[in-house]
C-alpha cells in the first residue's frame, strides 16, 4: 500500500494541491489528515478516478460544469430554446 502526501497525490491526479486539499476537506476525495498533514492511499485515489456510473453511486465531479439551482440564466436559456423551436411554453 503506497501512501502519498498532498503534493504527490495532486501530481498523480494531475490537479493542483489546493484543489485536492479542498476536495479532501469537503469529503469529496479520499484522504485523511495525520499529524496535521493530508495523506492519501494511491489505491483509493485510483479507485476514486474510475467512473462510478456502472455502480450507480458517484459521478465525476467537475468545477467547470454549471450546476442547476439559484440562477435564472438556465431558465432563460430554456425559454429561448423553446421559443426558437416553437415548443409549447411551460
Amino acid at each position: 500500500m503506497e501512501i502519498l502526501n498532498l503534493q504527490q497525490a495532486a501530481q498523480f491526479l494531475q490537479i493542483s494541491p489546493a484543489t485536492l486539499r479542498a476536495k479532501a476537506k469537503a469529503g469529496k476525495a479520499p484522504g485523511s489528515k495525520a499529524t496535521g498533514r493530508w495523506r492519501f492511499r494511491k489505491e483509493d485515489l485510483y479507485n476514486w478516478l474510475e467512473p462510478q456510473n456502472k455502480k450507480g453511486s458517484k459521478q465525476w465531479d467537475s468545477t467547470n460544469v454549471e450546476k442547476p439551482g439559484g440562477s435564472t440564466s438556465q431558465h432563460q436559456t430554456d425559454k429561448e430554446y423553446r421559443n426558437l423551436l416553437g415548443l409549447p411554453k411551460k
